[in-house]
């Protein structure tokens, strides 16, 4: 996905997917694990997921390495990508993008997503 507005502690992403579960499963248990901290994660090479929300937008938390590109800015228009709203505390982030993939290198709980 590509975020592409950041303003204070809030940035709006799009994600080029149909299918949100896995994330949603695996950001809720990690924002129930007090113990994981974003630091940690960002040690692991972790990325980014998020917590649920409705058809049309869902809140996401920080949690891995946005990398810099200006590339899927032109898929904006696309019907595949959903609006996202990311909380992102640790850097100024407009025009980055993201991954939500894999899942299975992130253990939370001994529990692999």
């Amino acid at each position: 996905g590509t975020i592409v507005h950041c303003s204070g502690e809030t940035a709006i992403g799009l994600w080029k997917t149909r299918s949100p579960l896995d994330a949603i499963h695996c950001a809720v248990a990690i924002q129930s694990d007090k113990a994981l901290k974003t630091v940690m994660a960002i040690q692991c090479g972790k990325f980014l997921i998020g917590n649920l929300g409705d058809e049309r937008s869902r809140y996401f938390n920080v949690v891995g390495p946005l990398q810099a590109t200006l590339q899927a800015l032109l898929a904006l228009a696309s019907p595949m990508h959903s609006h996202i709203l990311i909380l992102e505390n640790e850097q100024q982030c407009a025009m980055y993008d993201f991954v939500c993939l894999p899942f299975e290198m992130v253990v939370v709980a001994g529990k692999s997503y």
